[in-house]
């Protein structure tokens, strides 16, 4: 009995220990992305992973507006001066949604933008292990009121919820268990 209890003990430890150093990937996730351009491509990486076994996943994403004179996001930089652009973002741009998997995904095209002052894509991947990433990519810049753009930045939130066979698996399960209980 003692030694069941010490081989119990160990493996707890093990496995609470030994899981400290591998990523616990969860759904849903929740992953707020900057993306700072001067023309060429930039990507931002997720620090969490998404849960890598479903078959399908849904996401929802916008982009994020701070209203700041000196520091707003999302803007473009014309003379060395960053300018808000929220007002000028079509609303439909600001925000969508989507299915994709199972994972890896590569260059999902999530947004495109095409405005006089700036194009781009913005595309997003989800690597084997979970991870993601949001690019912009194919920057154009344009003219604003005259002088050319020389820099744009985005911010945003990607959520990626449950999926939802996993709620439905999990819901189908209690009612059989409810019903093998009032049997």
């Amino acid at each position: 009995m003692k030694k069941s209890r010490t081989i119990c003990a160990l493996v707890v430890l093990t496995a609470a220990f030994g899981s400290t150093a591998k990523a616990v990937c969860v759904n849903p996730a929740e992953w707020h992305f900057s993306l700072v351009t001067y023309g060429s491509d930039d990507c931002w990486d997720s620090s969490t992973c998404v849960v890598p076994t479903y078959p399908e996943y849904s996401y929802e994403g916008e982009l994020t507006h701070i209203d700041d004179e000196f520091d707003p996001w999302p803007a473009i930089q014309v003379m060395g001066q960053w300018y808000d652009i929220w007002d000028y973002i079509d609303p439909s741009d600001r925000s969508g949604s989507g299915t994709v998997g199972p994972l890896p995904i590569v260059n999902e095209l999530i947004l495109h933008i095409d405005y006089p002052e700036i194009e781009a894509d913005f595309y997003a991947s989800i690597n084997a292990e979970g991870y993601g990433q949001i690019c912009i990519e194919n920057v154009v810049f344009g003219l604003a009121d005259g002088y050319p753009v020389t820099g744009a930045r985005f911010q945003g939130d990607v959520t990626i919820p449950e999926p939802a066979t996993v709620v439905l698996m999990g819901l189908g399960a209690l009612g059989f268990v409810r019903r093998r209980w009032s049997e």
